[in-house]
């Protein structure tokens, strides 16, 4: 992205603050002067006494008028009986009628304007540079981000205010984009390596066949199965990407989605018949228990959501067990004590995982005992439906020894995360695990609860009718 082509750099934000400090004490002070001025003119009733060019005769005749001189620098002196009198010297600034004061106070006040003017400015610029420098640093900082180089933070110290909460925000983005960098690039590695492994696998069939001696048409019939088997895989590599594409570009806004109010019930149905029949091949069997209430949701990604975490119950549950399901209302109190968000619960018993490989169960190519292979899956089930609950405002995240899926409406009620769900499906329940005990059981097992929680609102604009 390039930058924006701008004017000519003119002023500083240093300068145009000093500036307009100047200008407003320049502004604030001519009020006055000028104020000030006309009110000394037209306010009060002068009645200033005439001063005389020479002084009176003295009192009693003591001192003879012609005895009195003045001098050109306004010193006045008299001499009496062969002695010179007392010298009183003239200010350099007279009073001597209304004009005399007027002037005086417009040019004082003029001079202390200016004064007052100048000492604003110097203070404004000194304090300016100072309210700014933390910005050169957001700047430096701002400007040393590079794909290859997001490590770098601001770290603003000293009270809050406005550059500080900006200095933080830039920070927690920072982080959010190295994150989202490594997670690109880890996503990239994987999938160039999961893709690469089968057309690897189909290259070295192919060369056995060509280099090794006539097959026989056996030969040729079990190379062309698994070749086709292959191919399968990679097909369903290719539409696994395009579904967790599709879902992140939901999240971005690229295409807006449109949400719809549909019953539970009825976005549950076409999923739960699909992973039913899943289940019967594994003697498995899923309890499904609906409370009727409706949510918007993208009809598409949610189905979509529904299928892979129930697949996953199915695939990784132990055969012969069942997987416990339960939709409806949660306790976070809305507006008039009506709830505003509904929980959805899927727990199944499986393998018991290290807590390593717990934290990483929702990144991409990432399943229970290490890489993703060819008979377990694409190993992004639980990647795409992380990002569909992203794509209707929710996370995707282990707490404790189960994975949770949490996704809170904006001002909905404490948004605790449940650990493991239960049969009961309160929220306590939730909260302390299911009826059996959550955790490993007799059988070296674990319970694995996923929670989703959506809000009864649309989490955006767009909500169709």
């Amino acid at each position: 992205m390039t930058r924006r082509a701008r004017g000519r750099f003119w002023l500083t934000i240093r300068a145009r603050i000093t500036l307009s400090v100047a200008l407003l004490v320049a502004l604030g002070g001519g009020i006055i002067v000028t104020g000030l001025n006309l009110f000394m003119r037209y306010g009060p009733d002068w009645a200033l006494p005439v001063m005389q060019a020479a002084p009176a005769d003295p009192v009693d005749g003591a001192f003879p008028s012609s005895n009195l001189s003045y001098s050109d620098t306004g010193v006045a002196s008299f001499r009496a009986d062969g002695f010179t009198g007392m010298q009183a010297t003239v200010p350099a600034i007279q009073i001597r009628d209304v004009s005399d004061v007027l002037g005086t106070l417009l040019w004082s006040s003029t001079i202390a304007l200016v004064a007052i003017v100048v000492l604003g400015s110097i203070a404004a610029w000194v304090l300016a540079g100072r309210v700014l420098s933390p910005l050169h640093e957001i700047n430096a900082a701002a400007r040393s981000a590079t794909p290859n180089r997001l490590d770098r933070r601001v770290a603003l110290r000293g009270p809050r205010d406005e550059l500080t909460d900006l200095s933080d925000t830039l920070d927690e983005m920072l982080e959010r984009l190295e994150r989202a960098f490594r997670a690109q690039q880890l996503f990239a590695a994987n999938a160039s390596h999961e893709l690469r492994t089968p057309l690897a696998t189909e290259k070295a069939m192919l060369d056995m066949l060509l280099d090794g001696p006539e097959p026989s048409l056996a030969e040729y019939r079990a190379v062309a199965e698994r070749l086709r088997e292959v191919n399968s895989r990679s097909i369903a590599m290719g539409e696994a990407l395009l579904e967790l594409t599709r879902a992140q570009v939901g999240i971005g806004g690229v295409q807006p989605l449109e949400y719809e109010r549909h019953r539970a019930s009825d976005v549950l149905a076409e999923p739960l018949a699909r992973s039913r029949a899943r289940a019967a091949e594994r003697d498995m069997e899923i309890v499904a228990e609906v409370e009727p209430h409706t949510v918007p949701v993208n009809p598409e990604l949610m189905g979509r959501l529904l299928d892979n975490l129930l697949g996953n119950a199915v695939r990784h549950g132990r055969a012969g067990s069942t997987v416990q399901l339960r939709w409806a209302p949660g306790s976070g109190a809305g507006g008039g004590g009506e709830s505003s968000e509904s929980v959805l619960w899927i727990q199944n018993a499986a393998a018991p995982l290290d807590p390593e490989t717990r934290e990483r169960l929702h990144e991409p190519f990432v399943r229970g005992s290490g890489r993703v292979r060819a008979e377990t899956g694409s190993g992004l089930g639980l990647a795409i439906a992380t990002a569909v609950a992203q794509a209707h405002g929710g996370t995707l995240r282990v707490l404790g020894s189960d994975p949770v899926l949490t996704h809170t409406a904006a001002g909905a009620g404490s948004g605790t995360d449940a650990r493991s769900g239960s049969g009961s499906g309160t929220d306590a329940d939730a909260r302390s695990g299911p009826g059996t005990g959550a955790g490993l059981d007799q059988r070296g097992e674990e319970s694995f609860t996923i929670e989703v929680r959506l809000p009864l609102r649309s989490p955006v604009a767009t909500l169709a009718p």
